[in-house]
């Protein structure tokens, strides 16, 4: 049986069961650790990236980002596309209009239906939003990564996309 110390210089932590059977020979170095490490930092980046941005609900800015991008849609597309009730999308976007961020508009393919729209000053909160966090990462990235490892995170949207749609793909 290996040391622990072997496997700390390894660059495999000592407490971690797959980082012991992989030293033995018996896993990948890719496993359940590493994804868990993985989904936890990306979470962790996303919360501090969103806060550093301050502005607003991270729900409600979703959903006015999901508009900025893919224009008008009904709050049954919305809530779909979030994962969340109806009920729960109703209250967001009601809120968005109340602080003048949506506007509803009848849909001219079939006139029960109501499409939810940004106004400008939603367009502007959202445009804002995104530079504001595309400026953080980037100050931060400056800060802390040599070029080298900025060469190395350029090339993790890629991954982190593949790895969606792989994801995605699974639970169709």
């Amino acid at each position: 049986m290996l040391e622990l110390r072997q496997l700390h210089d390894q660059n495999v932590q000592s407490n971690c069961i797959t980082g012991k059977l992989y030293a033995l020979g018996m896993a990948h170095p890719w496993d359940l650790d590493y994804a868990d490490r993985l989904r936890h930092s990306t979470g962790a980046f996303t919360r501090r990236v969103l806060a550093a941005a301050a502005i607003g609900d991270a729900g409600e800015l979703e959903v006015l980002a999901y508009l900025r991008r893919d224009g008008a849609m009904s709050v049954a597309e919305l809530a779909r596309r979030r994962g969340i009730r109806h009920q729960s999308m109703s209250q967001i976007v009601a809120t968005a209009f109340s602080r003048g961020l949506v506007a509803k508009t009848p849909d001219v393919d079939d006139a029960r239906r109501v499409l939810i729209d940004l106004t400008g000053a939603g367009v502007e909160l959202v445009d804002r939003s995104r530079a504001e966090r595309t400026a953080a990462i980037e100050k931060a990235a400056r800060a802390v990564l040599s070029d080298d490892e900025r060469a190395v995170l350029a090339q993790v949207p890629e991954l982190l996309d593949r790895l969606s749609t792989e994801i995605a793909g699974e639970h169709l």
